[in-house]
């Protein structure tokens, strides 16, 4: 707890250095802090989270610094997103406002939605305000990511993870520390390594676009960091996302760019026969992870030992759930069965022949349709649908310099992940404010 109270000490005196300061602290640490960092109400509500605690002193920031409070309504429809974003906001408050009498987790979630994303977009937009803040953003939240990736990587070295020494609260928050194929699987801050690895999924977009425009040596670890830690994680749906995406990307950059990357990756070969011969465990462990991956998405029953109870069934679980969705249709299809229904036993899928009830989410795309209905999840693939658009409109991947390409990779990444992993990313919502205001300051590029 003395940590904490040191971390919101140094937070409100970087505050008072001024919004331009505080905003770079804020991006280094608010889509990193994890859930267990926190400080506990108690009488049932919600944890007081230091990212909250953060976005708190953001607020507080644009009502003493700011001299006006700038309206987003303008940068919204340059980007095509007011209509989108105003239709996801309302359908999902009003899907979990059906169930808020009755249910304290539809509570927390219509908390979340309207304090950690509308709120947060509004308070980003107060303070950066040109395509400069922008860039400097990102840099950070890269620069962030670099050191939270050496500590990640260090984590699966020892067997232990260090960030759980933040934890500062009694009640049950989500701390897997999982162990495949006899490592423990990095996780970082997250709570779970498929969290981390839907993180990684949105950072290695904007660490490509940052190595491409400030080469240095630093910048090129950071990148290569998040790609090891991303295989780290073992998430074989993100790593397959991020192999697809990089396959991609080698196809459509610009000659320049592919032979930086072909000579990179070149080197990074070499490294790791060295590495192979040196350490071959370490060889073994990486063959093991991509083994993996081909098993899930092959029609192997060959089965990896220490892997898990998943090791050849990863991708037909994540298809079984679709069953999920019919279930909701039988029992409440405009509201759905409400925030946490599969905690609750109320959500069951199909297999076999037979109706069978079930405790976990793993496909996005069915917690947002079982928990909140048609209404929800028809409203999340209307936005998803739209960042897609938006950003694609605004890509030229011929030239290095727009932002825009990374944030089309990210959007991309995120809506790919999601078949796979069950997240709502802090980290998503903050790359969403800053591509509404670099395309309010740079509608030309496209």
């Amino acid at each position: 707890m003395l940590f904490l109270v040191f971390f919101i000490v140094v937070a409100l005196l970087v505050a008072l250095k001024g919004n331009k300061k505080f905003i770079l602290f804020f991006m280094a640490f608010y889509p990193v802090l994890p859930d267990y960092f926190a400080i506990e109400l108690g009488g049932g509500l919600p944890l007081l989270k230091a990212s909250r605690i953060l976005l708190l002193i953001l607020m507080l920031c644009v009502c003493f610094h700011n001299k006006e409070i700038h309206l987003i309504r303008h940068p919204l429809k340059v980007t095509g997103l007011y209509w989108p974003l105003f239709v996801y906001f309302a359908a999902r408050i009003l899907a979990n406002g059906y169930y808020a009498p009755s249910l304290s987790a539809a509570i927390n979630t219509v908390f979340t939605v309207i304090v950690e994303q509308l709120l947060l977009i509004v308070m980003i937009c107060q303070v950066v305000r040109s395509r400069e803040d922008v860039d400097l953003c990102v840099k950070t939240i890269v620069n962030a990511s670099g050191v939270v990736a050496i500590i990640s990587i260090i984590n699966v070295l020892i067997g232990s993870n260090l960030f759980y020494n933040l934890n500062t609260v009694s009640r049950n928050v989500l701390m897997v520390s999982t162990v495949r194929m006899g490592i423990i699987r990095a996780e970082a801050t997250f709570g779970h390594p498929v969290y981390y690895a839907m993180y990684c999924a949105l950072i290695i977009p904007l660490a490509l676009y940052v190595w491409q425009n400030k080469k240095n040596a630093w910048n090129s670890c950071v990148l290569g960091l998040n790609v090891i830690a991303a295989f780290l994680t073992e998430s074989r749906g993100t790593i397959v996302v991020l192999l697809a995406l990089f396959l991609v990307y080698v196809i459509i950059a610009d000659k320049k760019t592919r032979n930086r990357i072909l000579t990179a990756v070149c080197a990074i070969a070499c490294v790791a026969v060295v590495v192979s011969f040196v350490v071959p465990t370490v060889a073994q462990q990486f063959s093991n992870i991509i083994k993996s991956v081909m098993i899930a998405f092959g029609d192997s029953n060959e089965v990896i030992e220490n892997f898990g109870g998943n090791s050849s069934t990863g991708l037909e679980s994540r298809f079984i759930q679709l069953s999920g969705i019919v279930w909701m249709l039988m029992h409440n299809a405009i509201f759905g069965l409400g925030a946490s229904c599969h905690t609750r036993g109320m959500l069951s899928y199909y297999k076999n022949g037979g109706w069978f009830p079930r405790d976990t989410i793993d496909n996005g795309y069915v917690a947002y349709f079982v928990e909140e209905g048609l209404l929800g999840g028809l409203a999340c693939f209307s936005l998803f649908y739209s960042l897609l658009k938006s950003s694609w409109k605004r890509t030229t991947f011929k030239n290095a310099k727009n932002l825009n390409n990374s944030f089309f990779l990210c959007f991309l990444s995120y809506v790919a992940v999601m078949l796979s992993v069950a997240d709502v990313s802090q980290l998503l919502w903050v790359i969403i404010a800053l591509y509404i205001i670099y395309n309010k300051e740079c509608r030309g590029i496209a």
